[in-house]
């Protein structure tokens, strides 16, 4: 009995061992789509002084070039890159942003972070997809399953929820899969390539979405929303009246929010968070707002009432993502925002 036990023992010290090595020397761990971006950084990264992290939202809402140029109106210097990667939500932000403190940036001066629901639920059908195994690093294992427990899940789906974490971890920390991927990336750094997936990024990391540029699905989506303006009046007002409603309260995982701040804060980076506009009223954990305001730069956009300009229905796609004319205006009033909220 003991001698199985002795060879189970070795070959999980094996394992978890050449697991462990495997990941110091992947030089670039991402393998979703993106990774494009964060080859940009790689190459890249000491060219701005400011990043954005975050969502769709991000991805397709905040322009750089526009964000920079109102900056310098204001006086003050911005070089910035959207570094959002669709689909993410705050503990997958981690990922890169500890990426991108192991670089040691010279330039970075300031983040822009979205600020959004801790919750780890997983569309159907996208349980096993490259971008939810990239993200899922086993530094992030515990705040997610710290989120789950403080999600307002039943019992039985938030056994679910850690069960799907726990499978991901694993794919992720032995890199299964990745072995030809890495051994690619280790030769084009020997050769001194640039990194696989690098490739001129127009706009900083903006990315437009319109209707003559969106894929079938979300064209669909964009179809119902231009085709129902009084139902998005309705979203709104409903905004209006109440828009922390009870439904959103708890749930917010301060522990994981204060130790990702921690981490920038330490490396000098000023970090700032958005609360990107949004006719859609679905940010579980809203209320832990009012707290986090005490200690950190909350940028919030998703006012209507104080914001009104923003929320003109010709400037969305959809409930959560607006055309290059709203990308334009958020981008100017986030850089006056900062500039209100860090007045000299």
């Amino acid at each position: 009995m003991r001698k199985p036990l002795a060879h189970t023992a070795l070959f999980m010290v094996g394992l978890l061992g050449t697991a462990a090595l495997i990941r110091t020397i992947d030089p670039l761990p991402f393998w979703s789509y993106g990774r494009r971006k964060v080859a940009h950084l790689a190459e890249h990264l000491d060219d701005y002084d400011t990043l954005f992290f975050g969502s769709s939202r991000v991805v397709n809402g905040i322009v750089p070039g526009v964000f920079d140029a109102r900056m310098a109106q204001l006086g003050r210097s911005s070089r910035s890159f959207n570094a959002a990667v669709a689909a993410s939500k705050p503990h997958d932000f981690d990922n890169v942003i500890d990426w991108v403190l192991a670089q040691d940036p010279q330039r970075l001066r300031r983040v822009f972070i979205e600020l959004h629901s801790y919750e780890q639920v997983i569309a159907d059908g996208q349980s096993m997809t490259d971008l939810v195994i990239e993200a899922h690093t086993p530094a992030t294992f515990w705040p997610r399953v710290q989120s789950v427990m403080i999600s307002h899940r039943t019992g039985r789906q938030k056994l679910q929820q850690v069960w799907d974490i726990a499978q991901h971890t694993i794919v992720n920390g032995l890199r299964i899969g990745q072995g030809p991927r890495i051994a690619r990336d280790l030769l084009d750094r020997w050769r001194a390539l640039p990194p696989a997936g690098y490739g001129p990024m127009l706009h900083a990391g903006f990315v437009e979405i319109g209707p003559e540029k969106a894929a079938e699905e979300r064209l669909r989506t964009h179809r119902e929303w231009v085709s129902a303006p009084a139902e998005a009046a309705d979203m709104l007002d409903a905004k209006r009246a109440e828009l922390v409603p009870q439904r959103l309260h708890g749930g917010f995982n301060f522990a994981a929010f204060h130790a990702q701040r921690n981490r920038l804060l330490q490396a000098g980076i000023e970090v700032n968070y958005i609360v990107m506009p949004n006719y859609s009223n679905w940010f579980r954990g809203r209320d832990a707002l009012d707290e986090l305001r005490e200690t950190a730069c909350i940028l919030e956009l998703d006012r209507p009432l104080d914001f009104a300009p923003l929320f003109t229905f010709e400037l969305w796609f959809d409930a959560s993502h607006v055309l290059r004319p709203g990308a334009y205006a958020i981008s100017f009033v986030l850089a006056d925002e900062y500039d209100k909220a860090h007045d000299r």
